[in-house]
């Protein structure tokens, strides 16, 4: 995978393509908890299918916080308690401790 790089062309730190790629996760299994596709997703939260992809593949790095507030509120009961964005039990964390 090529290496994910901010606006001014600096490479993120591990951790944080560590938490990307963690949420993405999240998200993912949220969403097939749902029994919805990336498109429906986006179309719930008012962002292309693209961007959902991106998401779930930790390569994307800047969404408006309004955005994903809705993305966790359309996923809302969805969330397994392994990934609960609630819990802090995030897949991959504990290599960091």
């Amino acid at each position: 995978m090529d290496q994910l790089l901010d606006r001014r062309g600096i490479p993120f730190p591990s951790l944080a393509v560590a938490g990307l790629e963690a949420i993405g996760e999240s998200i993912r299994l949220a969403r097939y908890r749902r029994g919805w596709t990336q498109a429906q997703l986006g179309q719930t939260i008012g962002v292309h299918q693209s961007t959902i992809s991106r998401l779930e593949n930790g390569r994307l790095a800047g969404m408006r916080w309004k955005q994903f507030a809705s993305l966790i509120g359309a996923l809302e009961g969805a969330w397994p308690a392994h990934v609960s964005p609630f819990t802090g039990a995030l897949p991959g964390w504990d290599r960091f401790r």
